[in-house]
């Protein structure tokens, strides 16, 4: 069958090991004396499908400068050599070019480093067009008469050669050995041992049943295309998945119990897979002794493998059922490791059962004086308590294995603080870090804060929306002076409003002080019927200037741990048309005062009413507060200024506060009390 390679690429993800199986390749063929042996000094790959350049060979712990000649002025990417992570002892640094740079057949790439040794590279024309699973072919483009060199992945023998022909295309015949699953690349290698390189993957849709959690995972499935899930005399569980980036998952239908010995059915129109679901189970995971045992059919191949590392231990189940794997010398077990058991069949779709070894901790968010307990056994009742302060000893039970909340009332946590939780048998301690983020800067994509010189700290991403983990966003820096920074574009990502900042110091036990802050959308909002003005994320702990254009007058409040404040305008009357500007040092911000109108609040009818000055059909943020909450509506301005908000129907008097807003461009505000109100009869 022909495969189309234009959803192949979505598999850059594996990089990493089809690079570690590429350098196996190079030092296998290097003692067969195969064209594939490269040159002593350093050398470049570029990957113009992958946006992407490794650099080889070059000294260990050098700094390696990349320059493209084609590329906007100003244009460099840096990297460190260092060996690699997975056995091979050779020097390797690779550059993303994320959004920064698209590359391109044509570009010519230097690679230098800090010794000033530099090889140039310029991007050769290479496509992959089609891979024959049947007739174990590959086939492609590039320029007449280059030479290239095509593999598989892990294969034993050398690579084949292929010359372009005159229409541009080639055709490889790797020896019946593609099948799905397979991978593998072609390169075209220049001058300098340096090489433009495509790789190709076959995909191969299967699928993997959790029985324990009536999950399921489906992988290598065609993107956007649905696949229907059925388990054999089981109608409940019929269910369906569509696949994004290669992956899709769920849970199977409430009523469903899926057991050993069922069979589960994948198609999606073209493809069928089918599993009998295999007996197996997990009886002990002992780090002590760096075991972990189970059951199942006695002949099985069981692999297990942990998550950290992937690397797979294949074990067969004896007479008696039970299989045993010790990872010593290959992996230490540890408090918060887990990993897989599965039994696969030919296509590798799978039975699967987790394991986890359980850690249990707790982490401190002192800005919000909050805690979270993770991992301690169901049903513990925890007791936790600050030294030298009784007024923060309590206790809260853990369910799910988790808890947390607010500590109690009085009890204020701060730096240095030694925080303990135990269930009586189990004890952790922690000292609270000094730790903060001052300034999340979204036009230099940096973030930095304080921390104890030589403590690390951990950072991730996430969207604030539904609070979900911005992938490749986990980064580590070490506080040097009391100050540490990071560079998000270092890994590739934008911060953008709507993201948070989360950084944590963290223990030899994984007990955490952690603190957060929303990358920032810093707004002003002023009422031209109260006289003040409020501020909402700008940097916690600033002092914020007011001003006002053209008035010699001036005032200052400082910014809480939210990054909000206000400041009454004393000595000052506010009037349309003023110019307003605030500033806390990094952000600066300005607001003209709108002469817009909120002439009615009616409870009778429920409605706000008003008017807004051009252009129409602006925006008017409207509603009414109440103790416990309260109903808001964003409305339009019709054609002659004028907006309403209708609720319906009477409104309860019993309001706390109500309001209008007009916004500019920027998001800052004007904001009205309401001229009449008009109440119920």
């Amino acid at each position: 069958m022909d495969t189309n390679i234009s959803t192949i690429h979505k598999y850059k993800r594996l990089y990493k090991n089809t690079s570690r199986i590429f350098v196996i390749l190079v030092i296998g063929f290097l003692a067969t004396g195969s064209a594939l042996a490269q040159v002593e000094y350093p050398w470049m790959i570029a990957f113009p499908e992958n946006n992407a350049v490794e650099g080889w060979e070059w000294p260990e712990d050098a700094i390696v400068y990349l320059t493209i000649d084609n590329a906007p002025e100003g244009f460099i990417k840096e990297g460190i050599s260092e060996v690699t992570s997975w056995g091979d002892p050779r020097t390797w640094v690779r550059f993303e070019f994320w959004e920064d740079y698209d590359l391109q057949v044509g570009d010519k790439i230097t690679l230098t480093d800090e010794f000033g040794t530099s090889t140039t590279h310029q991007v050769q024309p290479l496509s992959i067009t089609a891979v024959d699973v049947k007739l174990d072919t590959v086939a492609g483009t590039a320029d007449v008469g280059a030479q290239l060199q095509v593999w598989i992945h892990g294969q034993e023998d050398p690579p084949v050669e292929v010359t372009v022909a005159g229409d541009r295309t080639w055709l490889a015949s790797l020896g019946g050995d593609i099948t799905f699953g397979t991978g593998g690349r072609s390169w075209v290698i220049t001058e300098g041992g340096n090489a433009t390189a495509v790789d190709w993957y076959v995909p191969n849709p299967h699928f993997t049943v959790f029985p324990e959690w009536e999950w399921y995972d489906g992988y290598d499935w065609p993107d956007g295309v649905p696949v229907t899930i059925t388990v054999d005399g089981k109608e409940q569980c019929s269910t369906e998945g569509v696949s994004s980036d290669g992956f899709f998952n769920g849970g199977f239908p409430e009523g469903c119990d899926v057991a050993v010995g069922d069979i589960v059915r994948f198609e999606d129109g073209e493809t069928f897979r089918e599993h009998e679901v295999q007996d197996l189970s997990i009886s002990k995971v002992d780090p002590e002794d760096n075991i972990i045992k189970g059951t199942a059919n006695p002949g099985a191949e069981v692999h297990v493998w942990p998550h950290a590392t992937g690397e797979e231990e294949m074990v067969i189940a004896n007479p008696k059922g039970k299989w045993n794997v010790d990872f010593t010398g290959t992996y230490d077990l540890m408090p918060g490791d887990g990993g897989r058991a599965e039994i696969r069949d030919e296509f590798g779709n799978a039975t699967a059962v987790d394991w986890y070894i359980p850690q249990p901790r707790f982490t401190i968010f002192p800005d919000a004086q909050w805690f979270d307990g993770i991992d301690w056994p169901d049903g513990a009742v925890i007791t936790i308590s600050v030294k030298n302060k009784p007024e923060c000893t309590f206790e809260r039970e853990s369910w799910g294995n988790f808890f947390n909340g607010d500590f109690p009332e009085g009890c204020v946590i701060v730096a240095r603080d030694r925080v303990t939780f135990t269930d009586g048998k189990i004890i952790r301690k922690h000292t609270v870090q000094n730790l903060a983020i001052l300034i999340v800067d979204e036009e230099e994509n940096t973030v930095s804060g304080i921390a104890d010189s030589g403590k690390v700290v951990h950072l991730w991403v996430w969207n604030s929306a539904d609070g979900s983990f911005v992938d490749g966003s986990d980064l580590e820096v070490t506080a040097v002076d009391g100050e540490w920074l990071v560079d998000y574009d270092d890994v590739g990502l934008d911060l953008q409003i709507g993201m948070g900042i989360q950084a944590e110091i963290r223990d030899e036990n994984g007990n955490a002080t952690s603190v957060d802050l929303l990358v920032p959308d810093p707004r002003m909002v002023a009422s031209l019927s109260e006289n003040w003005v409020y501020f909402v994320d700008f940097i916690p702990g600033s002092t914020l200037t007011l001003s006002i254009i053209g008035a010699d007058w001036e005032l200052t409040s400082t910014a809480d741990v939210n990054g909000f404040a206000w400041i009454n305008l004393e000595g000052w009357e506010l009037k349309p048309d003023d110019r307003l500007v605030v500033t806390d040092g990094n952000t600066k911000k300005e607001l003209v005062v709108e002469g817009f109108t909120f002439d009615v609040f009616d409870l009778t009818n429920g409605h706000l009413a008003g008017t807004a000055p051009e252009p129409f059909g602006r925006t008017v943020w409207a509603g009414f507060g109440y103790e416990d909450g309260g109903w808001s509506q964003y409305v339009t301005t019709d054609g002659t200024g004028a907006w309403l908000a209708d609720y319906g129907g009477p409104i309860p008097p019993d309001y706390w506060w109500v309001w209008a807003q007009i916004f500019d461009d920027d998001g800052d505000a004007t904001e009205l009390r309401p001229a009449l109100t008009i109440w119920p009869d």
